[in-house]
């Protein structure tokens, strides 16, 4: 009895096959709708005074920001075939260097986190300077984080529906039709096939073998269980502004970092620190790490910074009010 799951031959990564509208950039959609509303009914819930214009201009820049800095770390730190630096309006655009409609191919989500505080930061400061979108933002970053999280799976979701970001080999994992094919001479690849129901004729010289769901795990920590941490735990021990958002980036870099032990490696990049090479489907060490595990530890660096400034704050405005109503 074979030991695998098929792909669906019924998903693809367009909602209507012929037609350019995917998966992927309905995920995007929804996860912006679901934001904007999730983010305004905290602030009506707290009963915070903030004008609808100003909100809508905030989650603009909010949008905006992590929409470009997720294509341009995705661009210009996962991508290695050089075109986006050759070509940089590419970065920008849907089309590739022959002007064919590709679609916006490819978010890295630690280079969003980045642009959704830098965006808003460059508005708040300027276009949004003394009002209280500017004093409150703080307050803005937690709503947003926990209205980020209740979506984030959808992205995940998407990247299922395209058959990308598939985990390593395993028993009664899932072929993946996009996945890259093993040579059938390598060490344990016949061995292995023959475990799980695969035949190998003398003919074949590559086969696809079944892997991990590693986007549909990660979506599940990411989303769903990160959310719920913070909703109904951290947002009941939360002590000051500030808390939330940073806490947030921490679990997403945790959950990140250990989850990226069960996907593949980028095809282009493989192994960052490759301390063990593998040669075999059996070998495997804690020791090699991926990009992605790199950034996610700079991204768990930066949570806890944001953590301890943001306590600095509210410390100083706890201060300050003191010395003031002793003055009085």
């Amino acid at each position: 009895m074979p030991n695998y799951i098929n792909y669906p031959n019924w998903l693809h990564p367009e909602v209507i096959q012929g037609i350019p509208i995917t998966w992927y950039s309905l995920s995007y959609i929804f996860i912006i709708l679901i934001s904007y509303k999730f983010i305004w009914y905290q602030i009506q819930s707290d009963k915070i005074d903030i004008k609808k214009e100003d909100y809508e201009t905030f989650m603009f820049s909010l949008v905006l920001g992590a929409i470009l800095g997720g294509r341009l770390a995705s661009t210009l730190v996962y991508d290695k075939s050089g075109i986006y630096y050759s070509h940089p309006w590419l970065i920008l655009l849907p089309f590739d260097q022959n002007w064919n409609f590709t679609g916006f191919r490819g978010m890295a989500i630690h280079g969003g986190f980045l642009g959704a505080i830098i965006a808003p930061l460059i508005i708040i400061n300027t276009k949004l300077k003394n009002t209280n979108v500017q004093k409150y933002f703080l307050k803005l970053t937690d709503y947003g984080a926990i209205a980020f999280s209740s979506g984030y799976i959808l992205g995940r979701l998407a990247n299922f529906a395209n058959a990308e970001l598939y985990g390593r080999v395993i028993k009664g994992g899932i072929i993946f039709p996009n996945a890259e094919p093993f040579d059938t001479n390598t060490p344990g690849v016949k061995e292995f096939a023959s475990s799980v129901g695969i035949e190998i004729l003398p003919h074949d010289l590559l086969i696809n073998l079944p892997r991990i769901p590693s986007q549909l795990i990660e979506g599940f920590f990411e989303g769903p269980v990160t959310f719920m941490l913070l909703w109904f735990l951290f947002r009941k021990i939360k002590k000051y502004d500030g808390f939330i958002f940073g806490t947030y980036i921490m679990l997403y870099a945790f959950f990140r970092f250990f989850i990226e032990y069960l996907r593949e490696p980028d095809r282009e990049l493989g192994f960052i620190i490759n301390y063990k090479p593998i040669k075999s489907l059996s070998e495997f060490s804690f020791l090699n790490i991926s990009m992605g595990q790199i950034l996610s530890l700079a991204l768990m660096l930066s949570g806890l910074i944001w953590i301890i400034v943001t306590k600095k704050i509210a410390d100083n405005k706890i201060k300050y009010n003191t010395n003031l109503a002793y003055k009085n």
